[in-house]
């Protein structure tokens, strides 16, 4: 019997005796009836007689009323497993004598996590039961046959990335404060033990969105594990990296187990189709020479080239642009025509022939001349016109051949800001917000390096999905809960920014909008936690967690 249930009894045990010694019985309505005849006549026998009151005796009737327990969290993470995986059943109470999940499981604590491997779909119930009545809630776990997806190879240690050390600090909770890891499904420590769980500093795919046929590198560091394995895969080091070349999008889950229990992390590498084959420029050709008026003679359309056939698009090309500088020119001079699309797979200038879908071209008309362009793909085609003026009388001339303008060089991929740069990022933002909270007559939040550790691993679960998200949130909060003393109420912000990083802009977004705004300002909590993730196209993943008393 826990000390919450062995306090709980007592309290009932010494309310029934003052109840009794008043004279007290049970009712059938549940409560107690109370007659206080005999009490009030030894008070009134024991008054001088100066003092006695006339006052009859009067039936006082007491109810004692006893809340029933709350189940406050009751999830599986994730909820949609395939056979042979793992998941992670959670759940927090308050106010229960009794709690127990069935199936198979029992009897259990106010708060805890269980890893369960089902073998088909199946329905957990929570019970949580006092004086004052019970409660349930379910959560159901589905279980999807495996389609064995591609496995990968451990790459030998000499190539794993050397630039990842981390140590965890002396005296840390079972959640640390890493440099930058996933989302964890639990939160929560297996079981009460000396030993703590495994932990994962991190867990990551670059890229995380490649084209069929090419491959990525998964890299990982763990502490404090006995074993440790990928799925799909199998049995890897504490630290490393594998190359995966998967011909569809996957997702992979890191599993490690020590005798604490085990946790795991998921990331899910995008796989989309190759890029079709470009098609070749063609530039306009000149007006041909000692001949008045002339209209340029078309150059022969380009045999097709074979492309892969993807996935017809679902709307039309877009033309960005099509210009002529300078629109109007002199007799014997030339303009340059210049033109951008989007999502076209050809295009053509008429009069002229095919062209690339960007690109540039030199036209010198004999005279005033319109030209059209078009931008074709799958779905249809769409035009623009625009106009070259003559000016004066045309003068034939020979103009030579244009060299096709170059395709500008690629930007240069962002920098990855290093660990220390994003630690100092996050206590940018956290000093922003407390200056916002400092404007509006409220007290600073404290930072929590737990509740860092849980915000990090949700920015970087933001950040491998790209999709701005509050998943898991309920867990998140019962782990503070759990972990953090003291701590019964708790809110959850998150954002999307782009580099380069400008805390006071973030945190400006974030007053910016009503519902972040309100937890910002709460007063009522003391405590929070910042995390922040950068992915590979220099995206701001942000998560701070608030939490009071």
């Amino acid at each position: 019997m826990s000390k919450s249930q062995r306090v709980f009894l007592v309290g009932v045990s010494l309310l029934l005796v003052f109840f009794m010694l008043l004279g007290c019985q049970p009712n059938k309505q549940g409560g107690f009836t109370c007659i206080l005849v005999p009490v009030l006549n030894k008070i009134k026998a024991s008054l001088p007689s100066s003092k006695k009151s006339a006052t009859p005796a009067t039936t006082v009737v007491t109810k004692a009323t006893i809340p029933e327990p709350v189940i406050r969290v009751f999830t599986a993470g994730p909820a949609e497993v395939t056979a042979g995986d793992q998941t992670t059943l959670e759940w927090h109470t308050s106010g229960a004598a009794t709690i127990t999940i069935e199936p198979d499981i029992g009897t259990v604590s106010a708060a805890g996590s269980k890893i369960l491997t089902p073998e088909k779909d199946i329905t957990y119930t929570i019970t949580a039961t006092n004086a004052g009545g019970t409660v349930e809630k379910t959560v159901n776990i589905t279980v999807s046959a495996s389609t064995g997806p591609p496995e990968i190879a451990e790459l030998p240690p000499s190539d794993r990335p050397s630039s990842y050390q981390y140590t965890p600090p002396a005296g840390a909770p079972a959640l640390t404060e890493p440099g930058g890891s996933e989302p964890s499904d639990s939160p929560f420590p297996i079981e009460s033990t000396s030993v703590p769980p495994p932990y994962i500093s991190f867990f990551t795919a670059s890229p995380a969105n490649i084209s069929a046929g090419s491959c990525t590198s998964l890299s990982w560091l763990i502490s404090g594990a006995s074993s440790a394995r990928v799925i799909p895969g199998g049995s890897v080091s504490s630290s490393g990296s594998a190359q995966s070349c998967p011909g569809s999008t996957t997702t992979y889950t890191l599993i490690t187990s020590n005798s604490a229990g085990s946790v795991q992390r998921t990331l899910t590498v995008y796989v989309s189709a190759p890029a079709p084959a470009a098609v070749p420029v063609t530039p306009i050709p000149p007006a041909p020479a000692a001949t008045p008026a002339p209209t340029p003679a078309p150059t022969p359309t380009p045999a097709p080239i074979a492309t892969p056939a993807p996935t017809p698009p679902a709307t039309k090309p877009v033309i960005n642009s099509f210009t002529a500088s300078p629109a109007s020119v002199a007799a014997g001079s030339c303009s340059t025509l210049g033109w951008s699309t989007t999502g076209a797979t050809s295009a053509t200038v008429n009069p002229g022939g095919a062209v690339s879908v960007n690109g540039s071209a030199q036209a010198c008309p004999a005279g005033t001349t319109t030209y059209t362009l078009t931008a074709t793909n799958a779905a249809g085609s769409v035009t623009r016109p625009v106009s070259v003026t003559i000016t004066a009388a045309p003068t034939p001339i020979v103009t030579p051949t244009p060299t096709p303008t170059p395709a500008p060089a690629p930007a240069p991929a962002p920098t990855t800001p290093t660990p220390a740069e994003i630690a100092a990022g996050e206590q940018s933002l956290s000093n922003a917000v407390n200056a916002v909270r400092a404007s509006d007559g409220k007290a600073a939040l404290t930072g929590n390096a737990y509740m860092n550790g849980l915000c990090r691993q949700h920015a970087q679960y933001m950040a491998n999905r790209n999709v701005l998200s509050h998943d898991n949130s309920d867990s998140r909060c019962a782990a503070i809960y759990a972990n953090v003393p003291g701590m019964h109420a708790c809110a959850e912000n998150v954002l999307q920014n782009n580099m380069p990083f400008d805390a006071s802009a973030m945190a400006t977004q974030w007053f910016n909008s009503p519902g972040h705004k309100t937890n910002m300002l709460n007063g009522g909590y003391t405590q929070s936690g910042m995390g922040i993730a950068i992915d590979a196209n220099g995206k701001i993943w942000a998560c701070q967690m608030f939490a009071g008393p």
